[in-house]
């Protein structure tokens, strides 16, 4: 997809011949006034738009069209004076583009708003959301970039840039630290044989040092090595990748002893600087080299050579002091030390040594200014041991006599003294420079290899305000706004996308039709009334043809839906009195109260997030002993468990490590081990439980209430250390021969919360989908944490609590869910992938209600469609869980509504919404005309895709070849992008002919082979099949209406 172009072609179309008219009258008068472009300008103007930044440079004619591109903006702003602004919204969209070829970053915004707010379907212009996804990338405004990116993504998968913004989106998830995401898009861009900004080799080198940043250092060593392989690999790319490499053997244990691994890195780094002997950086890291093996001569050389081939850097005059302070030279150190923090006032490490350095002088009171200075910097990682020292400092001083501090001689000037000191010449003629070199991604209009700083850098001055208050405060809290409204077109029959390509938007009268003769509009489709009481036959007949022009670049135009976006905050907000709701309960007493209707319908009401239907167990006589530990290791104790480690901690908070302050960012590490070895785990954790309180016991009963309080006390400033546990999670019950007796007992469950059962969409995927059909158990100790989340797909689950211990629950209502998503994007994290345990007092501050419960071994804890939850087990249990769909309209929206967000977000549907739609047709009579719709529309969609694009093909000479579907096969999803693939499977040759059967959607597909010829297209139904389960699924009567 393009952007559309100027309008007089639209208006020809769309308008009447009076608007034709009075468009031309005013495109004839621009041309005799001020817009002086010629014939051949315009044409040479012709589709230039967003998608030409970082590739104009590269023409021939590149001088020649940017100096165009000044004049055709001249022309462009003469005639949005002369018509007063009132000209068509297309305009504004182009001179946006012309300024951001241009570089003009701040014009191009303005123009971009301005056709924002004039154009209400912007979202389908796909080269106007990547325009301004660039503009907010140039300001590092990355919260909104990677929103426009995504969007672009979204309304069109295959725009001809899509490399370029996985590039910029791995770049910007990396600088968030969203790792998986980073590594994700860097793959995607990869892949892709399209051209690019950044070379094949500098985006594996990016690949390679994410697996660095990640500490996965034997993938990143594979991954560099592998780069060194290559042939005429340029010179710089290849320095970079040695330095990696030696810092990378300086720093971890990758090869033998310090000696063995000391002696790699400094090989490695030799050979870099070979490649490039002016690098500052790679002198630098030698020389920490032969500093840590004592190479002291040989240190002070590198070092030396460093500060004069590269801007002074603080790490290295931090280096230099450590240096001198080893050799017992204190006055040296200081001065370097204090060249390192002139140099970065936050420079943590230069501010620690430097105390340490005082305090070896004994200077006390120097020291603690330096460990305080430490403190407040955002790099310290050593707050709470620093905080002790200074502690223990500020406690000798108060013990001196007062005249001995005074009388003594300082061996150092006093930090006040020392910042006057004269700066050595080395640092002077470089310190201007380094002050204001800009770090982060160059303003050029391509990507440079970004290699050593990772800090998203500063917006830059002159632009600031201008940004703040036309982009992030106006532009997309408006497009919130406006896409509420359409949180899925999916699902929507009467959103109006259900005809084929509505009518284009007349311009209003208040506009003036301006032609300034660029190419005009894509073609657009003409409407078709076709709706879900359609027949398949009327259906696939307003189809045909579509596809005549066989496969193009271009999107085609046929039932866009605009981006999804999270709700906003419910209004009016709660009262504060009010957002710890009671949690919806049931007790049962029996097996009637189990099976009576209401409970199942009280369960599924949206109203209810969350139900704890009490004593469960004890009304169905549930034998919870067969999910025990005991009987779990006697059953199958090889079975795999998964495991995360985590910080023991209390259940309503959540500290980073250093136990200074409360994040949202949960930390646990995942790793593997076996039933039987958990279950000693488990065992070993309760006997040091009894041990530890036996102790606590024998203690003096008023030394442990003072030891309360002030435990007490201090925790209100700071937490911790914490003490490590581990929580055994998605352990597999699926296979019934191993696991019979388990499974049989739970087929006494009211058949609403069965693990399969007929009203379950889940069990009409057809297919096993661990966890979400099939049984999971998880194994815990107390602290044990499942992070909050919504379920897979927005699914309803069910939790039974084994015991013997309780768990606590945090559950907050399905449509606070954007509010919860904002939190973690703020915090750097991703809400669907990362690992987040949510700040209660942010949640109270945004007005969010939290449920908050204790669920006791045989109770059953139901979570509605989309509700958000966290839990936290208080002693040793275990609990099994599985989800559920209820065949209902509203469950069926989330899950859709979800699919398509996860789309979005570049996230794999664990549910297979498209193939679940098909067999619920297949299956299920369903009576709720709501459903039906939902249903009926997705299927209509899905069932025009697969007649256009099968007729692209065969009108571009690809032959189409049978292929089936065998039962239980899981839904084909692609290999690259990770998006569910229906029915027409693209495969390469080589796995077609392997049987290996690696499956690719059509975008990805021709990104890797523009003409398919590297592909064959396999089909998995015939289209007589789907239309005559189109047309067999019809709405069902009630039951009611029925009787």
């Amino acid at each position: 997809m393009k952007s559309y172009g100027l309008s007089l072609a639209t208006a020809a179309v769309l308008g009447d011949e009076k608007k034709k008219m009075a468009a031309e009258t005013a495109s004839s008068e621009g041309d005799e006034g001020s817009f002086n472009l010629t014939v051949e300008e315009k044409e040479a103007l012709c589709g230039l738009d967003s998608s030409f930044f970082g590739f104009l440079s590269r023409r021939e004619d590149g001088a020649r069209t940017k100096t165009l591109l000044n004049k055709a903006i001249h022309c462009y702003e003469s005639l949005i004076v002369k018509a007063e602004g009132k000209v068509d919204s297309d305009f504004f969209c182009q001179l946006g583009h012309f300024n951001l070829l241009l570089e003009d970053y701040s014009k191009a915004l303005s123009s971009y708003q301005r056709y924002y707010s004039l154009q209400t379907d912007y979202w389908k212009n796909a080269a106007f959301l990547y325009g301004l996804g660039l503009v907010y990338f140039y300001y590092n405004a990355f919260h909104w970039a990677t929103r426009a990116f995504q969007d672009v993504l979204y309304v069109d998968p295959s725009f001809c840039r899509a490399k370029e913004i996985h590039l910029r989106l791995g770049f910007m998830f990396k600088v968030n630290t969203d790792y998986e995401s980073s590594l994700k898009h860097f793959q995607l861009a990869l892949i892709d044989g399209n051209a690019s900004t950044l070379s094949s080799v500098e985006i594996q080198f990016h690949i390679a040092q994410l697996y660095e940043t990640q500490q996965k250092y034997h993938f990143a060593k594979e991954a560099y090595e592998q780069l060194l392989q290559i042939e005429s690999l340029p010179s710089q790319v290849k320095a970079t990748i040695l330095q990696q490499l030696g810092w990378m053997h300086h720093n971890m244990d990758l090869v033998g002893d310090k000696v063995t691994k000391e002696r790699y890195a400094i090989q490695y780094l030799q050979k870099s600087l070979e490649e490039d002997p002016n690098s500052g950086q790679s002198w630098y890291f030698l020389g920490r080299c032969y500093s840590s093996i004592g190479k002291v001569q040989d240190a002070f050389v590198s070092y030396r050579q460093s500060i004069d081939k590269s801007e002074a850097s603080a790490d290295t005059w931090c280096s230099i002091g450590v240096l001198y302070q080893q050799q017992n030279q204190p006055m040296d150190a200081l001065q370097a030390y204090i060249c390192a923090v002139q140099l970065d006032h936050g420079h943590a490490a230069a501010w620690m040594d430097l105390g340490i350095l005082y305090e070896s002088c004994n200077q006390p009171q120097d020291a603690i200014k330096c460990y305080l200075n430490a403190t407040r910097s955002k790099s310290c990682s050593h707050t709470s041991a620093l905080t002790s020292r200074i502690m223990f400092l500020q406690a000798q001083l108060c013990n001196l006599p007062q005249g001995n501090l005074q009388n003594k001689t300082k061996l150092l000037p006093s930090i006040e003294e020392a910042w006057s000191l004269p700066i050595p010449a080395e640092l002077t003629s470089r310190q201007g420079a380094m002050n204001t070199a800009h770090q982060g991604f160059d303003k050029d209009e391509s990507l440079h290899l970004a290699l050593q700083n990772d800090d998203q850098p500063l917006f830059p001055t002159g632009s600031t305000r201008y940004l703040q208050a036309d982009s992030t405060e106006t532009l997309f809290p408006k497009f919130s706004d406006k896409m509420h409204k359409h949180t899925t077109s999916f699902i929507s029959p009467h959103s109006g996308l259900h005809k084929i390509n509505g009518e284009g938007q007349e311009n209003s009268e208040s506009s003036i039709s301006v032609n300034p003769g660029l190419r005009p509009r894509p073609q657009i489709i003409p409407s078709m009334s076709v709706s879900i009481y359609s027949t398949s036959t009327e259906v696939l007949k307003a189809c045909r043809n579509l596809g005549k022009n066989g496969l193009s670049n271009s999107h085609i135009l046929l039932d866009l839906c605009p981006p999804p976006r999270p709700p906003s905050s419910p209004y009016p907000p709660l009262p504060k009195e009010k957002l710890n709701p009671p949690t919806p309960s049931i007790y049962l007493e029996n097996k009637r109260d189990a099976f009576f209707p209401p409970l199942h319908q009280f369960c599924i009401n949206p109203k209810n997030p969350v139900t704890v239907i009490r004593g469960l167990a004890g009304a169905l006589k549930l034998d919870l002993g067969l999910f025990s530990t005991k009987t779990l290791v006697e059953a199958n104790n090889e079975h795999m468990v998964e495991v995360r480690t985590q910080l023991l901690q209390p259940a309503d908070e959540n500290w980073d490590p250093s136990g200074t302050k409360k994040i949202w960012r949960y930390e646990n590490k995942s790793s593997h081990t076996t039933i039987a070895k958990y279950a000693q785990y488990q065992a070993c954790s309760f006997q040091e439980s009894l041990r530890e309180e036996n102790e606590r016991r024998m203690q003096a009963k008023d030394y442990s209430d003072i030891e309360s309080t002030s435990s007490e006390n201090s925790g209100r400033k700071r937490k911790g250390p914490f003490k490590t546990i581990k929580c055994g999670i998605n352990i597999d019950l699926s296979d019934n021969k191993k696991w019979k007796l388990q499974l049989h007992e739970l087929t006494k469950l009211p058949a609403f919360v069965r693990v399969v059962s007929a009203g379950n969409l889940l069990s009409h995927v057809g297919y096993t989908i661990l966890g979400m059909n099939t049984v999971q158990l998880c194994m815990k100790v107390p602290g044990s944490r499942i992070p909050g989340h919504q379920e897979n797909n927005n699914f309803c689950s069910v939790n039974i609590n084994i015991g013997p211990g309780d768990c606590e629950w945090f559950v907050v209502p399905e449509d606070y869910w954007g509010v919860l998503n904002e939190f973690c994007e703020k915090n750097n994290l991703n809400f669907l992938m990362s690992s987040w345990w949510p700040n209660l007092e942010d949640l109270y501050e945004a007005n969010v209600p939290v449920y908050r419960f204790i669920q006791r071994p045989g109770d059953l804890v139901w979570i509605n469609a989309g509700t958000v939850h966290w839990v936290q087990a208080i002693g040793w249990c275990n609990n099994i869980a599985w989800n559920v769909g209820p065949l209902t309209a509203f469950q069926y929206k989330l899950a859709v509504e979800r699919y398509e967000w996860n789309k979005l977000q570049s996230v794999k549907s664990v549910v297979p919404m498209v193939h679940l739609s098909w067999n619920m047709a297949r299956n299920i009579k369903v009576s709720d005309p709501k459903l039906f719709e939902m249903i009926k529309y997705c299927l209509l969609k899905i069932l025009k895709q697969c007649q256009t694009l099968r007729e692209a093909l065969v009108a571009a000479g690809k032959e189409v070849l049978w292929h089936g579907r065998i039962n239980d096969e899981p839904a084909p999803y692609c290999s690259i992008c990770e998006v569910e693939v229906f029915n027409l499977l693209f495969v390469t040759n080589e796995s077609n002919s392997q049987k290996t059967y690696i499956v690719h959607c059509q975008n990805c597909a021709r990104k890797a082979s523009g003409n398919l010829e590297n592909f064959v297209v396999l089909e998995q139904y015939k289209m007589e099949d789907l239309m005559q389960v189109y047309d067999q699924f019809t709405l069902a009567p009630s039951l009611s209406s029925a009787s």
